[in-house]
């Protein structure tokens, strides 16, 4: 894993633009535009897989344009391990997630169309900004819902090996809860650069985690989060900072 360090700062980035919400990896929307995040899991600090997206184009559905962007994640062993379509809309200063197809490897499983119901994001985040992202839909045979609080806190210098980044601090707590399941939170944190690039995302366990994995983070960073403390599960950096 390259060397990261988080340094607040007073900074002048006061407002980013995310195309496509917070961790969705697109950074842009122009189509043919493809980007590669490295996710290093915690403690082996080892590459556990690599997320490739690419902007394909643009598809009508139920007769409103939408981009489709496409993902598709590998192990170390170069093996894929999942692929899917993402489909947005925009709608002036807001994005929203209206669907996704899931694509299994089993080959005996179709693909079915996922829709989903958003209350949108802003394009556009400032700091000291808040919000809440809310989402429902059906995955497979369960339906889903999904809330995610979120703020943008301060500036700060994130330094990857020999480069350095001014970026926006977003931190946010998500929720989903499965039908007639109990409801599961993550903690998560993202930088974001002047050009909307996310260039950093780290997703922390805590309260309500299996008990083996809050084990072996036992060592792991840690922050705090309305009194709770949260540990390092994994840290993802987009292409240009990773050196393998």
């Amino acid at each position: 894993m390259p060397d990261i360090e988080i340094l607040d700062s007073a900074g002048h980035l006061t407002a980013v633009e995310i195309p496509a919400g917070l961790g969705s990896y697109v950074p842009r929307f122009d189509v043919g535009f493809e980007s590669q995040w490295y996710e290093f899991d915690y403690p082996s600090e080892n590459v556990s897989y690599i997320a490739t997206c690419r902007v394909k184009g643009r598809i009508l559905i139920e007769g409103e344009e939408c981009i489709e962007v496409t993902y598709v994640c590998r192990n170390s062993e170069d093996e894929i391990t999942g692929s899917k379509q993402m489909f947005y809309a925009t709608r002036a200063d807001w994005v929203f997630w209206i669907g996704q197809i899931l694509h299994s490897l089993k080959q005996d499983t179709p693909d079915i169309f996922e829709k989903i119901t958003s209350n949108g994001l802003r394009r556009h985040i400032k700091r000291g900004d808040e919000w809440i992202e809310e989402y429902t839909y059906r995955c497979g045979k369960v339906r889903r819902r999904e809330r995610v609080e979120g703020v943008a806190r301060n500036n700060a210098i994130v330094k990857i090996d020999d480069k350095e980044y001014q970026c926006l601090h977003i931190r946010s707590l998500d929720e989903y809860q499965p039908e007639n399941g109990e409801i599961r939170r993550g903690l998560s944190e993202t930088f974001i650069d002047e050009r909307g690039y996310d260039i950093l995302y780290r997703r922390y366990a805590g309260p309500g985690f299996r008990p083996e994995i809050l084990e072996r983070l036992a060592d792991a960073p840690s922050i705090k989060h309305n009194g709770q403390v949260w540990k390092l599960l994994y840290t993802s950096v987009r292409e240009g900072g990773v050196k393998l």
